[in-house]
């Protein structure tokens, strides 16, 4: 049992409820005559008075409170600076293990006030086993997460913008893609150098075919080079007999085609800020040793290794691949009742998501590899064979694959 004082905080957007305890006693009813503010906005004003309140509590128990919140991602930031600077010991409990606590109550309701109430709950009661294990990061780790959830949140605003401009481009410029189906269009790759320009000098098939094959070539060599200056000759030829032949869904003058213009100006942006991050990232995960580790995996090159490192953070906290593994959110679900064992149930997805579709993403290319085998590749094949669905079994080798990045840590050895 924890006699300790503490001082709990619910922490919202901007503010956050605050609760002080002078011992177990008080676990259930106000603080013994301590003088606090219910509601404290995030400000160096209002965070003083937590300074005041440890005073308080100090001067009626001999003892400095351990100051208690729960990791909401964000909101907490600048509570836990203040506490830092000011050399204030404080606790942050896992999302997870408070929500646990809050659906001990036989009628669980959850209020702000009663959030710090169930958080001193857990400090005190003695059928909890603790408050549980928070890790604080590194200013490395934490900077390399901060870039992925970046690169992240920027790929995803891209792939937006690839789409519209896609349904842009399908009126401006139909069968514009070349694919088996469709021989005769006007580019391979959409998104390439080459493409891109073409659409940025000639937005409308309208303004091409005007032109000369000498002309279009000219635009051609400014986004190709010189170097490349027969293959832009006949890629200009092909352009003008591909836009003769079109029949476009829009005028030249509609919206549709500025509108594409904007969209192309944006991917490229995007595309820029893209490798600028994954450069920083790259940089500073080649100081970890998981990095050069993760490089000897078939399939995963920079990009993967990186971000790998960003989510995973520092492996060496990890007790055991089953830590990471709950830590992913790859452990399964069990719910024992009567005749029903609760076996072989859907995962919880408690973790973290970003890594564990990362580790899904670099799986899938391992059992997709034609002219690379691998364990992995193996475990996949066998397990598909044994009639296990492909989704079950890409999360069987994902679990295998933690576990073999695990060892490779603690022993130091590449991936065999």
């Amino acid at each position: 049992m924890n006699y300790n004082p503490c001082i709990t905080i619910d922490v919202s957007q901007g503010k956050s409820h605050i609760q002080g305890f002078i011992g177990y006693n008080n676990k259930n009813r106000k603080p013994d005559n301590i003088t606090q503010p219910k509601v404290m906005k995030h400000s160096k004003q209002s965070f003083n008075k937590i300074i005041e309140l440890i005073s308080i509590i100090k001067s009626k128990t001999n003892m400095i409170p351990l100051v208690i919140f729960e990791y909401t991602g964000i909101y907490h930031k600048t509570l836990e600076k203040f506490l830092r600077q000011n050399d204030i010991p404080y606790h942050i409990v896992a999302p997870l293990r408070a929500a646990k606590s809050r659906q001990n109550d036989i009628r669980s309701v959850k209020t702000d006030k009663r959030d710090c109430l169930s958080l001193a709950r857990m400090f005190y009661d003695i059928k909890n086993e603790s408050l549980g294990k928070f890790d604080i990061e590194s200013d490395e780790y934490e900077s390399m997460k901060q870039l992925n959830r970046f690169y992240e949140n920027i790929k995803l605003r891209q792939q937006e913008l690839k789409v519209n401009f896609r349904e842009h481009l399908a009126v401006i410029y139909p069968n514009y893609k070349i694919t088996d189906s469709n021989p005769n269009g006007a580019f391979k790759h959409v998104y390439s150098n080459e493409s891109l320009g073409f659409l940025k000098e000639f937005p409308h098939p309208e303004l091409v075919v005007n032109k000369t094959v000498e002309e279009i070539e000219e635009k051609l060599i400014k986004y190709l080079g010189k170097i490349h200056s027969k293959y832009s000759l006949s890629m200009a030829s092909k352009l003008l007999d591909y836009c003769k032949d079109l029949v476009s869904g829009c005028s030249v003058n509609q919206p549709l085609v500025s509108n594409m213009q904007f969209y192309i100006s944006q991917i490229e942006l995007y595309e820029i800020q893209l490798n600028d991050t994954l450069d920083k990232l790259i940089t500073l995960a080649k100081n970890t040793s998981l990095y050069d580790l993760l490089l000897t995996i078939p399939c995963v090159k920079e990009n993967l290794a990186s971000r790998f490192v960003a989510e995973i953070g520092d492996i060496n906290r990890f007790n055991s691949y089953k830590a990471i593994i709950s830590f992913v959110g790859n452990d399964p679900k069990i719910y024992q009742s009567g005749d029903d064992l609760g076996l072989h149930k859907k995962i919880t997805k408690k973790g973290n998501k970003h890594l564990r579709t990362l580790i899904y993403l670099i799986v899938q290319q391992m059992t997709k590899a034609k002219n690379i085998d691998s364990s992995i590749k193996t475990f996949y094949k066998k397990k598909t064979q044994q009639g296990l669905p492909k989704l079950a079994a890409l999360i069987a080798c994902s679990n295998k694959l933690i576990r073999i990045i695990y060892y490779m840590n603690k022993t130091g050895c590449a991936f065999i």
